[in-house]
């Protein structure tokens, strides 16, 4: 069974329309040797899938699993997501054994969190909280910050227990 690793960023929702904007002009400047990632500005494209509304940059174009997704339609956090082999398996990606492509995938997103004014990233597993109870309606996000707030921080992400969070510090 799959067990989602999770990665927020809290923020202030300016508006929808300009999200488009602001998001393109930023992941414009993402580049990354690891993944293969360039400066072409048609690499990154903006899909909408189950109502949710996200930046995509696949890795293959046979299949969405292996891409690097930034979900922005929620007024509280933006959702930063990975390919489905690295992601679906939370213990992968706070292995001190991956840490070289897990340094890869936060670099990435320390970089679009900073661009956008995130000071924060919070990881923690899909047991802790899933966020498809947000995206599904079953729950708030408000009910998510409340458990950050009160729940058990981990003080480093990497063997990063199911029941945990970390919380990034993003320097400006």
């Amino acid at each position: 069974m799959a067990i989602w690793m999770q990665i927020i960023g809290k923020r202030n929702l300016k508006s929808i329309e300009y999200e488009r904007e602001y998001f393109s002009q930023i992941l414009k400047d993402i580049n990354s040797s690891f993944f293969s990632i360039n400066q072409d500005e048609n690499v990154w494209k903006l899909n909408e899938r189950e109502g949710m509304e996200f930046f995509e940059y696949r890795f293959s174009e046979e299949t969405t699993l292996d891409s690097i997704r930034i979900t922005f339609n929620n007024s509280e956090f933006i959702d930063f997501s990975g390919s489905f082999e690295y992601f679906s398996t939370y213990y992968k990606f706070v292995d001190y054994e991956n840490r070289k492509s897990t340094e890869e995938w936060r670099k990435i997103f320390k970089t679009i969190a900073k661009a956008y004014g995130i000071t924060e990233l919070y990881y923690f597993s899909e047991d802790f909280f899933p966020l498809e109870y947000i995206y599904d309606n079953e729950s708030k996000a408000v009910e998510l910050f409340n458990l950050l707030e009160n729940g058990k921080e981990s003080k480093e992400l990497y063997n990063l227990n199911y029941d945990e969070y970390f919380v990034e510090q993003i320097i400006q």
